[in-house]
């Protein structure tokens, strides 16, 4: 499966020659005129950046490799009132889960996050404005090692988080995503632990996760986040995309990851929110 994002929130999908495009923009500052094309066009919600079907050229027949489970949602916390309805798309081909989100501006129902669970990338709306934006370090660590907590005792590894009332301006959702694809990242390589840290200065936010495997090969440590990049020891179901996505969504937060090897042994991430930025 080849995935292209597009600017704002549109992506284009596409398997075994057939095309799909999710929430083509119209006019987004930034971003150039949008023209693309596709043999099928997934809108999840109806405003102006997200539903402009004219920029999407469609391409005639071709059997859809896709199968496409979707699920509404609100684009706020108020039911809809101030923005109305979203629509949460699930894609699945070759063997992979693509979510994306629209502009998702509420919290997932327990029945709703256990359908998006697992998935190999998600695409989220990095913003604060029109999204949920706000967390305490612990909430956020908390929700993003949750999927991981049986896996995790199967490996016998030990989790522990030293994270409080540290507040994060971000975009929930996202953020959760990314620290979770980093929490998994060093289950996988730990050899009996993985520990979480969180501080607060008047800069940033700040968490740091731990694990006590090998650490990284230093060569490949400048390759660490690009798109598709699998690393020497990677395992079977590994894409390459977690890592990246990871990256993408704290730059567009205004913020940065980081991977470095501690000098006693292990993998360090860093993860920082820059405040007053989204």
């Amino acid at each position: 499966m080849y995935i292209t994002w597009l600017g704002h929130s549109c992506f284009r999908l596409e398997s075994a020659g057939y095309g799909l495009v999710i929430d083509p923009y119209r006019v987004v500052a930034g971003y150039p005129p949008l023209r693309v094309e596709a043999n099928a066009v997934y809108i999840s919600h109806h405003h102006f950046d997200h539903d402009c079907l004219e920029a999407v050229t469609l391409l005639p027949g071709g059997e859809n490799p896709f199968t496409v489970e979707t699920f509404s949602t609100f684009h706020d916390d108020c039911q809809g009132a101030l923005r109305g309805d979203n629509t949460v798309h699930i894609f699945r081909a070759e063997g992979m889960t693509v979510v994306h989100l629209g502009d998702l501006g509420c919290a997932l129902t327990a029945a709703q996050e256990e359908k998006i669970s697992g998935c190999d990338a998600l695409m989220l709306p990095v913003g604060g404005t029109y999204t949920i934006d706000a967390a305490a370090a612990a909430e956020l660590v908390r929700r993003a090692a949750e999927p991981l907590e049986v896996p995790m005792e199967v490996r016998s590894i030990r989790f522990t988080a030293q994270a409080g009332e540290e507040r994060l301006t971000c975009d929930v959702p996202w953020s959760t995503e990314a620290l979770g694809n980093i929490l998994k990242n060093c289950m996988e390589h730990a050899a009996s632990w993985v520990q979480v840290t969180a501080r607060e200065t008047a800069i940033f936010t700040e968490i740091t996760v731990q694990d006590d495997g090998p650490g990284f090969d230093p060569e490949e440590l400048p390759r660490l986040f690009q798109r598709f990049y699998r690393g020497k020891n990677a395992g079977e179901n590994n894409f390459g995309i977690g890592l990246s996505l990871s990256r993408q969504v704290l730059a567009q937060q205004n913020g940065t990851v980081q991977a470095e090897n501690v000098l006693t042994g292990g993998a360090r991430f860093i993860l920082r929110w820059y405040k007053g930025t989204i």
